[in-house]
């Protein structure tokens, strides 16, 4: 048997390459068309999807060039249970890659579902059944939206403005898009870039708010947006008040139970209450929002949540604006974890260490009984010194007890100190100092 075999000529070679086993070619195939909806009014690319995409390749091996003809491809919309006759010619096909052709669909195809047919250099076709709809002229406008600044939201003179638009025309496309914003030293125009024409489309702008003239004072903000087919958005001009940047100076009282509950009074300028159209000024406790009770241009009210022992931060914010911090201490209520010694003699003078947590001076009292310790003295948050006072009742255990008025707040230790029925004593352990000779038989 003869065995078969690939020839090369020796002319310039024109035509698609094929091997010994053209067989084994993948088949094309179409997945998908996008937009796979759309309106008619306007010719708008497409990108038609799909594998195994085959341009023709030419060969010179003379030269030893190979070139590629991806221009033979020709994609059409043939409508669903329709004739070739009446389908509809894409214009400006061109092969991206083997998964990708681009065209034009070009303007005024007929309303209805339509199949995607491929015709590759060679003639082969492949087709995407009911691939696309043609929804007929565009009678539906545009939806417009303000993303930012956020509603209600208060620009601060000297921060950084940014308003943002977004449109959507569904299966129509956008023509323009833009903004009037009224308010500013000078009207600004905001136009967004809209080509090609999208379905949908974001844009921005950015600038340096002005110092509000007066409380009244707005900024104005008027998108407009416009479709290929001539249909104009129907929006609403937003207004967002221009307000100072605040400051603050002083909070008063400047500490509190951690616990919560301290009604505080923050003094600054360039406060603004809330209106119906617009938010206020935000106080802020370590970034979180707190409600105020009250609030005036130099002054907020406010009641401190509960909150973890230590310095918290409190600050107000107009809109992006923020103020320069100041500090209001969370304080905790006094715990006794310890004590040395437990024990003494009824007549007191026995020297004691408290030993505990949050323990502040002057406010925190150390109580033997009914009675304070004696020549207090404070040595940190975790310990206060002092001496036994004299027994109110005889012998027997008493509470020891820490407390902070101011606080409200109370400890009470797990163990008693007991008075002893003996003489006093300065030794630290709670025991009785003899006089010299005494007890000798």
């Amino acid at each position: 048997m003869t065995p078969t075999r690939c020839v090369a000529a020796v002319a310039p070679l024109i035509g698609a390459l094929w091997g010994c086993s053209a067989n084994t070619e993948q088949t094309a195939k179409v997945t998908a068309i996008s937009p796979a909806t759309a309106f008619n009014d306007v010719a708008f690319r497409a990108s038609i999807v799909g594998d195994s995409f085959r341009p023709i390749y030419r060969f010179d091996t003379m030269a030893a060039a190979t070139d590629e003809d991806s221009g033979a491809f020709s994609v059409h919309l043939r409508p669903v249970g329709g004739s070739d006759g009446d389908s509809v010619a894409l214009d400006g096909v061109a092969w991206t890659s083997p998964q990708g052709i681009a065209a034009t669909v070009p303007a005024g195809v007929p309303a209805g579902m339509y199949d995607v047919v491929v015709t590759d250099p060679r003639g082969a076709s492949v087709e995407l059944d009911a691939g696309f709809l043609s929804l007929g002229p565009d009678d539906v406008a545009p939806m417009i939206g303000i993303e930012r600044p956020a509603p209600r939201a208060l620009i601060a003179a000297g921060t950084t403005v940014t308003v943002a638009l977004v449109a959507d025309d569904g299966d129509g496309f956008l023509a323009t898009l833009g903004a009037t914003i009224v308010g500013l030293a000078n009207e600004n125009e905001l136009v967004c870039n809209v080509s090609p024409p999208p379905h949908h489309a974001r844009c921005q702008h950015q600038f340096l708010a002005p110092d509000p003239t007066d409380e009244n004072a707005v900024m104005v903000v008027e998108p407009h947006a416009a479709d290929t087919a001539g249909n104009r958005a129907l929006t609403a001009r937003t207004s967002f008040r221009l307000v100072p940047r605040p400051t603050l100076s002083y909070v008063s009282p400047q500490t509190g139970p951690a616990t919560g509950g301290t009604e505080i009074l923050v003094q600054g300028t360039g406060f603004v209450a809330p209106l119906d159209s617009s938010d206020g000024s935000r106080l802020l406790l370590d970034g979180r929002v707190l409600e105020p009770t009250g609030i005036t241009p130099t002054a907020i009210y406010a009641v401190m949540p509960q909150h973890d022992p230590g310095p918290a931060v409190l600050t107000v914010a107009n809109g992006d604006a923020e103020s320069a911090p100041l500090t209001f201490q969370f304080v905790g209520a006094p715990i006794v974890r310890t004590a040395s010694p437990l024990k003494g003699p009824v007549t007191g003078g026995t020297r004691i260490s408290v030993v505990g947590n949050n323990f502040r001076d002057p406010e925190t009292r150390i109580y033997i009984g009914n009675l304070e310790i004696e020549g207090k003295t404070f040595v940190s948050a975790y310990r206060i010194d002092g001496v036994v006072p004299p027994a109110q009742n005889g012998p027997g255990p008493v509470l020891i007890v820490a407390t902070d008025d101011p606080l409200q707040a109370t400890s009470v230790l797990d163990k008693p100190f007991v008075y002893e029925a003996a003489a006093a004593s300065d030794s630290p352990d709670g025991g009785v100092d003899q006089p010299d000779g005494a007890g000798a038989p």
